[in-house]
This record gives structure tokens, C-alpha cells and sequence, in this order.
């Protein structure tokens, strides 16, 4: 072989992942992108990036060469990507099998539709793509909607619904990567048992599952509802020094107590939001049902646990 056929070869091998991270969105990937980055024998990008997933248009536009260029890793540490935009892009899984070696393995985070719909609600307030409206008139035209809401809904309420709908997405990965490479965690465990979950996380990958991540207790972004604060995001928040100042403070104001987690939704709104979701919940526990044992939550209790709240 000559060298610079050797030199492709070598450039094309390098040219590949070994796990990725693809969603959901709003269900505590970012803090596991951190907990990922501390592991020695993991390399994720210097920077989560999630519009620079492979197979999105800014891969298309800037090329492979680009996003590999994002990572820093050392000799023997597994390569992986993270970004909630596979999941939901379905698109994107043809693209990424190209770009992983032949033992790929998915992780997925998921988190009860109704609660990722609320999150990712006002995570589009926060960047100006929905009108700062009270929840109980934004969210008013996902209750015009049939169970599993099969019609479509006008604007970013349209991506505020699809990104909850899990089990055609976990369906599509599987069908194409098979049921062995993937394994689902939810953010229910990351809140009951952190260390617990990463750790399961880890051991899925092949890495050292003993080890215990300084960003443990970074905990997951927490959306913003106090009015003033949400306000400021809705203003700024392409600005990423102020998103960061105004998690920073939300976590703070968290933590000392100062305001409290609660549902954000009117107790019949909640109702009549999870009544929708309930074939979304069926649907989910089936696809789950494909995964090997260790891989998955158990879909009974998943049924038992998201529904109803």
C-alpha cells in the first residue's frame, strides 16, 4: 500500500465514532455531555454543539473534517457525540451509521412527554422563537388536538409536541443500528439515582463504570419560570454569557430555596395533556420492549411511572 493510500485509510479510520449521545432533548443530556467529557477514557467534542450533528446542515455545509476537528482525544479513548438533534431528525441516522465504527452504541435519554413538552416550551421562549405568553394560553391549542395528537400544529408548537413522540424515533435507530447497540435511561433515574445512571452509562460504553465524575452534582439545566428571569432570556437569550448567568442564578435561587420546583401547569391542563400523550406512552413502552433487559427501563413500570401525574 502506498503512502497516501495508507494515509486515506488512515484519515478515514479517524474519521469515525464509536457511540453517540442523540437525545431526547430537554432530558438532562447536557449534564451527561459533561459527566461523558470527565470520563479519561472518553473523548466527546471540546463543545456541545447540537446544530453540528452529522447529517444536519451545518455538517452538510462545513463537512467531516470540521466537526472531527471539535475533539481532542488521546490514543485509546472512545469517541462519541452528543446532541438531542439525532433523535428527533430522523434523516440524520443514515448519515451517522457511515460515520461510526462496526460496533456502534446509541445511548437515549427520555423524560415524561408532558414535562419534556413544557421544558422545551419555554426553552423556545427563552430564544424568541414563541411569543412570552402564560402557559395556560400557549399550550392551549395542543388541548384542540385527538389523542396522540395525529394533526399538525402551527409554528414551533409543532416541534414542542413531535420531539415527545419517542417510540417512532427509538423504532427508526433501532430498525437501522439494531436493538443491541442502544440503551435508554430516564431522567426520572438521573434525578432518583445520578451516579447510579452515569455509571450505567459507562458501563454500557466499555469504560471504567467505577468512576465518579466531578460534574456528579452539576445538576441538570432547570428552565427559568420566574418572571423576571425568564423575561431576560426571552430577550437575550442568543446571548450565551446571559443564558449562563441565568441558569446560574436559577440553580442558586434553587438550591437556597428561595423559589421552589413545581408543575408549572394548571392541575386540568396536566390531565388533559397526559390523556394526549397516553398512546405516545404506549408506544414508547413498546419500542423499549425490543432492547435487551439491561439496555432499557422496564415498560411496565415506565406505564406505571409516566401514567399519569
Amino acid at each position: 500500500m502506498n503512502n497516501s493510500l495508507l494515509a486515506t485509510v488512515t484519515d478515514l479510520a479517524s474519521q469515525k465514532l464509536d457511540f453517540a449521545l442523540i437525545g431526547a432533548q430537554k432530558c438532562a443530556t447536557s449534564w451527561m455531555y459533561l459527566c461523558l467529557r470527565d470520563h479519561p477514557q472518553i473523548c466527546v467534542p471540546d463543545k456541545k454543539q447540537e446544530a453540528g450533528y452529522i447529517g444536519g446542515p451545518m455538517f452538510a455545509e462545513k463537512g467531516a473534517q470540521w466537526f472531527f476537528d471539535r475533539f481532542s482525544c488521546a490514543p485509546g479513548q472512545m469517541r462519541g457525540d452528543v446532541s438531542v438533534e439525532y433523535l428527533f431528525d430522523g434523516a440524520s441516522a443514515a448519515a451517522l451509521a457511515e460515520r461510526m465504527t462496526a460496533t456502534p452504541k446509541l445511548v437515549v435519554s427520555l423524560r415524561h412527554p408532558v414535562d419534556r413538552m413544557v421544558s422545551g416550551y419555554f426553552w423556545l421562549i427563552r430564544r424568541g422563537f414563541l411569543p412570552k405568553l402564560p402557559i395556560e394560553q400557549g399550550l392551549a391549542p395542543l388541548l384542540r388536538q385527538r389523542p396522540g395528537f395525529p394533526d399538525p400544529l402551527d409554528g414551533a408548537l409543532e416541534e414542542v409536541v413531535r420531539r415527545s413522540n419517542y417510540g417512532p424515533q427509538i423504532a427508526h435507530f433501532v430498525a437501522l443500528f439494531g436493538a443491541e447497540t442502544m440503551c435508554v435511561v430516564l431522567y426520572d433515574d438521573v434525578e432518583r439515582d445520578s451516579l447510579g445512571t452515569i455509571q450505567r452509562i459507562y458501563r454500557f460504553l466499555g469504560a471504567d463504570d467505577t468512576f465518579v465524575p466531578p460534574s456528579l452534582n452539576t445538576a441538570p439545566k432547570q428552565n427559568a419560570h420566574t418572571p423576571l428571569l425568564l423575561a431576560i432570556e426571552h430577550q437575550f437569550g442568543k446571548i450565551r454569557m446571559i443564558t449562563k448567568l441565568v441558569d446560574i442564578t436559577n440553580q442558586s435561587l434553587l438550591s437556597l430555596g428561595l423559589i421552589k420546583r413545581r408543575d408549572v401547569l394548571p392541575a386540568d391542563m396536566r390531565r388533559q395533556l397526559d390523556l394526549l400523550v397516553a398512546p405516545w406512552i404506549t408506544e414508547t413502552a413498546a419500542a423499549l420492549r425490543a432492547l435487551p433487559v439491561s439496555q432499557r427501563p422496564d415498560p411496565d413500570n415506565l406505564q406505571r411511572l409516566w401514567g399519569g401525574k
